[in-house]
């Protein structure tokens, strides 16, 4: 019997000597239970708290925490597919949801319940497409097809976003700015990214471990990986028409700790695409965790 208690990271093959994965497990395996999968945003490549963790497992949930390709230990998607024209077709997108399809039905999970945190939502919403096996998505603080320029805070963060979507040379040298401040500081860079949210702040403080190893993994991802994640999330995305998720088991959320022209603009996507949204009372980029009660709720909801 094996049993993942203290959030260990672990290397787990897909093919032989080819594609691989960094994964978490909290929670015994051999345990009838229901799994929550997690797929990583860009400013946040780290598992949940061990409080969160343990939480879940109480209800006997399990907790999987996957490094997407390109970040932590997991094998980035080939270059071929990381050029501006497959990321902006979508071609991208497609091939990591695919894979991570795969790597789903290798783990032989099953009634799973998805939680894509921030960049990770167009992947998950093309995951749940592809893969019987996902019961229910849920996708914490998607940008979806709005224009949000306006709402990223402090400024210079603003800045450093137009710069690298605008060009290579911009794409190569905000990378750079970014990692920068995260090397000389990585503290103060949550602490400024995260200023909207008392919640989010003091889940900063309560897990500064998890957060600089969010920032040593952050430092290791290539440039064609970090301008993946931005223009997927920030660009209009064609799959996402009217009612596009209607009928389906998704589920938006995002925390009340925001702004109020976030709230409104998420509550007026949702509306066209057909999205439920659930506000939770603390948090903002971190709304699940922040709230973790309030999110076992949406989990358990039929």
């Amino acid at each position: 019997m094996t049993k993942f208690s203290d959030r260990l990271m672990q290397k787990i093959e897909l093919t032989p000597g080819g594609a691989h994965f960094n994964v978490m497990i909290f929670g015994d395996s051999q345990l009838k239970s229901r799994s929550l999968v997690i797929l990583n945003s860009v400013e946040f490549p780290s598992p949940p708290s061990l409080a969160f963790c343990e939480m879940l497992w109480a209800h006997r949930i399990q907790t999987i925490y996957i490094d997407r390709p390109g970040f932590g230990g997991s094998r980035p998607l080939p270059d071929m597919l990381l050029t501006a024209r497959h990321i902006e077709d979508g071609a991208a997108s497609a091939a990591e949801a695919a894979i991570i399809s795969r790597f789903l039905h290798h783990l032989d999970l099953s009634e799973i319940v998805l939680l894509g945190m921030g960049s990770a939502n167009p992947i998950c919403y093309r995951l749940a497409r592809l893969n019987p096996r996902i019961a229910k998505t849920i996708l914490s603080n998607p940008v979806l097809n709005r224009d949000i320029w306006s709402v990223f805070k402090p400024d210079w963060f603003q800045s450093v976003i137009r710069q690298s979507v605008a060009s290579p040379p911009g794409l190569r040298f905000a990378a750079f700015g970014v990692k920068h401040r995260m090397r000389q500081d990585y503290r103060r860079f949550y602490r400024e990214l995260l200023q909207k949210s008392d919640g989010d702040l003091q889940y900063l403080e309560d897990n500064l471990a998890d957060f600089s190893l969010a920032r040593d993994n952050f430092l290791n991802i290539s440039p064609a990986t970090f301008s993946h994640d931005l223009k997927m999330s920030l660009f209009a995305d064609d799959v996402l028409t009217d009612g596009f998720f209607k009928d389906f088991p998704f589920v938006a959320l995002s925390g009340q700790q925001t702004t109020l022209e976030w709230k409104s603009g998420l509550r007026r996507e949702a509306n066209r695409l057909g999205l439920p949204l659930k506000l939770v009372s603390s948090g903002d980029f971190f709304a699940p965790y922040a709230s973790p009660r309030e999110f076992l709720q949406i989990i358990v909801a039929k």
